[in-house]
């Protein structure tokens, strides 16, 4: 069975667990966001407290992929702050970690559940390297972006694209105001996933407002906007099974009020919690 369509969940309304529920060997607790069954993919916000460090290395049968939220973590000897990224490919390990003031990390972790002991490193000699980046330090590029998402005033930074073509992860920003000048556009459908996790500001769509810590998973082929966004927005996207984006639209246009109610689409065995609408508006 494939990862199931949840569009969209508020993060703050998905309660901690300890890691080890989830497979993860790990002193931190854990948020699982979204899973595969039948792979056991799955995608979390993982936080270690102040001091937290690694008693013994540890190794996935798959990949993973790190973004720093806040605070700072040292993975294998290398330093990440805030939105810095790692890619760790399948059989790399976690064979020194500390993290002494603490940190929040958004997780994607591919090839079973579980966390399993490292023996030392077992990556296939055709894997892709490791990575570790400072997003910060990397320009952002507006050069290649679909016309019909002009109102949104998008850039991006790539921080992977994998070579066999099979995921590609990105950070995703556009302006304030993005509305066109008529409030319409097309609905839109990819021959891909998309997931995205919401770090800053706003993005409206038809299951409601989204806001800092929203998440959605969207299997390939299904229909979804019209979005727009007031406030502008940072994200954190992955497009599992492509390295390139390409989209379909209607040729039918669609608006949205400037603030749709909360009405999310949701696996079956999801908590109710996770349909709880989130306070957002300030008060000034």
């Amino acid at each position: 069975m494939a990862r199931e369509h949840i569009e969209f969940i508020q993060s703050q309304n998905v309660a901690w667990e300890p890691a080890a529920a989830h497979g993860l060997q790990r002193p931190a607790r854990v948020k699982r966001l979204s899973h595969d069954a039948a792979s056991g993919a799955f995608t979390a916000l993982v936080e270690y407290p102040p001091g937290a460090t690694l008693a013994t290395p540890l190794r996935r049968a798959g990949s993973e992929e790190w973004f720093v939220l806040h605070g700072e973590i040292t993975l294998n000897g290398h330093w990440l702050g805030r939105h810095h990224y790692a890619y760790l490919p399948a059989g790399t390990g976690v064979t020194r970690l500390a993290a002494p003031a603490g940190a929040v990390v958004l997780a994607y972790c591919n090839g079973g559940f579980e966390d399993l002991p490292a023996t030392g490193s077992e990556r296939a000699p055709d894997a892709d390297p490791a990575l570790y980046l400072d997003a910060y330090s990397m320009p952002w590029d507006a050069s290649v972006l679909d016309p019909k998402v002009s109102h949104l005033r998008l850039s991006r930074k790539i921080l992977r694209a994998a070579a066999d073509g099979s995921c590609r992860t990105y950070m995703l920003a556009g302006l304030p105001h993005g509305r066109p000048v008529d409030g319409r556009v097309g609905l839109e459908t990819h021959p891909h996933d998309e997931e995205m996790f919401l770090v800053s500001g706003d993005l409206s769509g038809p299951q409601g407002v989204m806001h800092p810590g929203a998440y959605f998973y969207r299997p390939q082929g299904i229909e979804h906007g019209p979005h727009f966004s007031d406030l502008g927005f940072l994200m954190f996207m992955r497009n599992p099974g492509t390295n390139s984006i390409q989209t379909q639209w209607t040729s039918a246009l669609y608006t949205l009020p400037q603030e749709p109610p909360y009405r999310p689409v949701l696996p079956a065995a999801a908590p109710p919690e996770w349909a709880r609408p989130f306070p957002t508006r300030i008060e000034y």
